[in-house]
């Protein structure tokens, strides 16, 4: 849209019925009846406005629209991000109900089967130690794999709603970025290669330390490259990066995408409230993105989606490098979300292919 101007957009703003504005270089802000409770005073406040998002935007290169997730009101809604000529154009979709109740009940009931099901699991596999029948060994790999997708689902409807409400206590600590995302990197890479894919990873070579929860921190970035596994072209290596400011780090991953994945992935955000019809079961229940949104904003950051006209998509991930040195201190232990199993495996199982799950390698 760099070639259109806001004098040309202005005519539709009220033709859209979602909330659109633009925001002029100079920073006047135009928008549409649904968006005026909704929108900042002028281009100043746009900053505080976006909140956590404000480091992503700023970092913008805006060659290629650019999606957020914000919080207005109590509401989630998704901003997508359109250069022009002299300015922006933002349209916002969204704000629908919270569904977190529900998902708590969710997690509590499923949690006693998944656990009988992983001991009986875990019973076959010992029984097949000395079975000599390949069908037999696949066929248990593939019941360990489906466990461990169900340990990811649960996991994230027990978390997402702590996580967004801060009742998700954070252990921080101080991190060095090149120490603690090497063996994060070289483990994915190990797991991508199983499933005959390529992850590309460069780590800030000067040093650098982030106050962050290892645990979490891990966990949001597990699942951005699940969702690089899920949408990419097997064909084109998934890359990972960390672009440094003054304000926040960004951890940023690029895969290549067909047409229909990058579509699907670019509505991610909103997959959660997309219930109008039967979701494709081949992309999940839909919570990664909002748990590592969620995590992102509990280090005074974001989740951003860039999507290019030559099909590669990058995800964003960005932290704060300005918070208090006693925010959120906790003096509990870390806490093992998956009750021992190996963190890559359960955030990529939805991706990697059967032969990852067998006995013998987890």
């Amino acid at each position: 849209m760099l070639s259109q101007t806001i004098s040309q957009i202005q005519p539709l703003l009220e033709v859209i019925h979602q909330p659109a504005f633009t925001v002029s270089d100079g920073g006047v802000i135009a928008a549409n009846t649904a968006a005026q409770p909704l929108v900042p005073a002028d281009g100043a406040a746009l900053p505080d406005w976006l909140g956590p998002c404000r480091d992503v935007y700023d970092s913008w290169d805006r060659r290629q629209d650019l999606s957020l997730a914000v919080t207005l009101l109590g509401k989630e809604y998704q901003l997508s991000a359109h250069a022009l000529a002299d300015g922006t154009f933002l349209l916002m979709s969204g704000g629908g109900a919270n569904e977190g109740d529900l998902f708590a009940v969710a997690s509590q009931v499923l949690r006693q089967p998944l656990a009988d099901l992983s001991a009986l699991s875990q019973q076959l596999s010992e029984e097949l130690q000395d079975a000599e029948d390949p069908f037999l060994w696949e066929q248990a790999a593939a019941l360990s794999r489906h466990i461990y997708r169900l340990t990811r689902i649960t996991c994230n409807l027990s978390d997402l709603e702590r996580l967004r409400t801060g009742q998700y206590p954070p252990q921080l600590e101080a991190l060095e970025l090149r120490q603690f995302l090497e063996p994060v990197c070289r483990e994915c890479r190990d797991a991508f290669a199983a499933g005959g894919r390529e992850l590309e990873f460069r780590l800030p070579q000067e040093s650098i330390t982030l106050r962050a929860d290892p645990v979490l921190l891990e966990r949001a970035l597990l699942n951005l490259f699940s969702n690089a596994l899920k949408y990419g072209d097997p064909g084109q290596p998934v890359s990972f990066w960390c672009d440094i400011t003054p304000g926040a780090v960004l951890f940023c991953i690029r895969n290549h995408c067909t047409q229909h994945d990058a579509d699907l992935l670019s509505a991610a955000f909103q997959r959660l409230s997309q219930r109008g019809m039967l979701p494709d079961p081949r992309w999940g229940v839909g919570l990664g993105l909002p748990l590592a949104q969620a995590i992102a904003r509990l280090h005074g950051g974001a989740v951003a989606l860039e999507q290019s006209k030559d099909g590669s998509v990058t995800a964003a991930l960005s932290f704060s490098r300005r918070q208090s040195r006693a925010t959120g201190l906790v003096e509990t232990p870390p806490f093992d979300y998956t009750g021992g199993m190996r963190r890559s495996l359960v955030e990529l199982s939805e991706s990697l292919p059967t032969d990852c799950f067998r006995v013998d390698t987890l």
